[in-house]
């Protein structure tokens, strides 16, 4: 088992059910993990998009709201609506 399997099977069992994000090399095997443990994953065409996806999730009730982006471009993309969130 590599770290991105063990890494997607826990939070499978600690409840995450959805996911949010925009795939790229820094988190395919990460979020492939977690559709494999069960995980719905919902692709956006822009990480902000993801980011606010996931926020509104949550806040709507429907569990916690899980991001996933990659590293560089795709984490500063991202920011704008992880900063909301964490409001």
């Amino acid at each position: 088992m590599i770290v991105a399997e063990a890494v997607g099977e826990a939070l499978a069992a600690l409840g995450v059910r959805t996911v949010f994000g925009v795939v790229g090399s820094g988190n395919f095997h990460v979020t492939n993990a977690l559709v494999a443990s069960g995980a719905r994953f919902v692709a956006a065409r822009h990480e902000g998009g993801a980011a606010t996806m996931a926020d509104a999730f949550a806040r709507a009730g429907g569990g916690v709201g899980v991001l996933s982006v990659h590293q560089g471009p795709g984490l500063t993309n991202a920011l704008t609506g992880i900063t909301e969130a964490a409001k």
